[in-house]
């Protein structure tokens, strides 16, 4: 299988670009990283004790944080990352975090119509943001490698709780389920879900999960497959032919998770021949 430009074994591919697109794309980089400062700073946060986000600074950020995660991938193909200051790296990375821990606990309800797209629209930017952190540490600079902590599991954990409580729930009958595969935010949700996957199954060959990690991704992408929920009526194909690939990734990379992946098949085929 044929890998992004952007990720390489040894961290970037040079795709042959001269030094001067590698610098104009380092610069519109941080401009639309100054514009994400910018509005954390100037924006005042209105959160409470009842709200785990504000939504009117996530509605500023959102389109700036997705222009980020464009521009970045450029300068990861032109292997110029690292011309990209540090401090904004992880400045950056704090930002993303904000709403990672956000999407990774906030719990979608079906039945609550009124705060069904603000909790979309978080469970969109933690994504955004999960996919974010993932493409920087793609990049190959042992500096911010050694800050990543345990982002892969709070990545990992966010995806779960997105497929697993606005998806994979069987509580959601094929036509509701079908409704959000076809409507905005939803379909966005859908689309970041499908992308993530996609990122998480080109790195797995070129960055060391940890078995915790393995454990809750392999977990969440086999209840994606095995569920039936109607998937296969409801446009969401594509979201579960990235998880296929996947865990065949997982699989192929990881032979120490082979026994654990076959067991969790078993458990699921005998659940779904009880039920």
């Amino acid at each position: 299988m044929q890998r992004p430009k952007y990720v390489s074994r040894r961290g970037t591919e040079d795709s042959g670009h001269n030094g001067g697109d590698k610098g104009t794309a380092t610069q519109i980089l941080r401009r639309c990283l100054q514009k994400a400062f910018r509005i954390e700073n100037e924006v005042p946060d209105t959160t409470s004790e009842f709200q785990v986000i504000d939504f009117d600074r996530i509605g500023l950020l959102y389109p700036i944080l997705s222009n980020i995660k464009q521009q970045l991938r450029k300068v990861l193909a032109l292997n110029g990352l690292s011309q990209v200051p540090l401090e904004d790296i992880l400045r950056l990375r704090q930002l993303c975090d904000e709403y990672l821990n956000a999407a990774r606990i906030i719990e979608f309800k079906p039945e609550d119509n009124p705060g069904r797209e603000h909790r979309a629209l978080i469970f969109d930017c933690g994504l955004l943001s999960g996919y974010i952190c993932l493409l920087i540490r793609s990049g190959g600079r042992q500096e911010i490698q050694l800050c990543s902590g345990n982002v892969f599991q709070i990545i990992s954990d966010v995806l779960k709780n997105v497929l697993e409580t606005c998806i994979i729930l069987t509580l959601i009958s094929t036509n509701q389920l079908r409704n959000f595969a076809n409507n905005e935010p939803f379909a966005t949700v859908i689309l970041a879900c499908e992308q993530i996957l996609g990122l998480f199954a080109t790195l797995v060959g070129d960055i060391k999960f940890s078995e915790t990690v393995l454990d809750t991704l392999e977990l969440t992408v086999l209840l994606l497959l095995f569920t039936d929920n109607g998937t296969e009526k409801t446009g969401l194909k594509k979201l579960r032919t990235a998880a296929l690939n996947l865990i065949v990734q997982v699989f192929y990379y990881y032979s120490t998770q082979r026994p654990s992946i076959l067991n969790k098949i078993l458990i699921l085929l005998k659940k779904m021949l009880a039920s």
